[in-house]
């Protein structure tokens, strides 16, 4: 979501609304968001800004896929599947593991609180509902080794149950190992026919991401192969199989404005109606 239809901790314009409004309302359009973001952070940046009528026709996977939110006709939300509780449990053993590891190296780590205003440090660690962020404060040089010894040391006493990764610039998350975006597609393929998507629906994919390794590479499921992709960011991998469009613009407004030419949207349409039935999944 951040840096592809928002920017960083970011909502939607009016503009944007009004686009993702028309997707829903009159073209019919089933909108899945697959995003780190944790769910409150979703409903509050985008859902909230969509009429309670169009919200059927979205399915949010939060913390990287590891919970899966779904509106119904009323409007309101209802999880499918959410990691958040399992996570919990291992969420302070996780956060001691990573005090040790990073005193011992002699860094400065920080538990970082929500209403927290300044941190101290050089190790900021965020307890989140689906996993724990470590920001990088003039370590950024040392990630990719931090990145193997975390992995190793939390294997050590958790297994195979969490993954451990670099994420953005200078962060680095661990998450339970089945929160992944192929995961959170994989079960939106599972779904589809209940969705009251044709199985041949085509798709189209919006990511910033998708070199290999890249979050956002997951999201090419090759259920989806000859769908359109388009490349909010500077990444340029191998889309084998996939109609690939590019623009002058990055970010957000890249985005949009691919969104208002691909679909040949009105500038602004003051009357949304529902469609009669979701057909074609993007």
């Amino acid at each position: 979501m951040d840096a592809t239809l928002t920017p960083t901790h970011g909502a939607l314009t009016s503009d944007q609304v009004d686009i993702l409004s028309q997707l829903l309302g009159v073209h019919d359009v089933l909108i899945t968001v697959v995003s780190g973001a944790s769910s409150d952070s979703l409903e509050r940046r985008i859902c909230a800004r969509i009429a309670p009528r169009l919200r059927q026709g979205m399915v949010l996977y939060s913390n990287h896929g590891g919970s899966c939110l779904q509106f119904t006709g009323a409007g309101r939300a209802r999880y499918h599947y959410d990691n958040a509780p399992l996570f919990g449990h291992y969420r302070e053993s996780i956060t001691q593991l990573v005090l040790t590891y990073t005193r011992k190296r002699g860094h400065l780590p920080t538990l970082f609180r929500k209403g927290d205003q300044a941190v101290s440090g050089n190790v900021c660690i965020e307890q989140k509902e689906v996993q724990t962020t470590l920001t990088l404060l003039g370590l950024e040089s040392q990630r990719k080794k931090i990145v193997v010894d975390l992995s190793r040391t939390i294997a050590a006493v958790h297994g195979d149950r969490f993954i451990v990764r670099a994420a953005g610039t200078k962060s680095i998350d661990i998450l339970p190992a089945t929160s992944t975006k192929a995961r959170a597609v994989q079960h939106l393929v599972n779904r589809l026919p209940r969705l009251g998507v044709a199985t041949d629906a085509e798709a189209t994919i919006v990511g910033d991401s998708f070199g290999p390794g890249e979050p956002d590479n997951e999201l090419l499921h090759p259920h989806f192969t000859g769908s359109h992709v388009f490349c909010a960011g500077s990444s340029k991998p191998d889309y084998r199989g996939f109609v690939v469009s590019g623009g002058e613009n990055t970010g957000p407004t890249g985005t949009f404005a691919f969104l208002r030419q691909h679909f040949a949207l009105d500038r602004a349409a003051e009357h949304h109606t529902e469609g009669g039935g979701i057909r074609r999944c993007r």
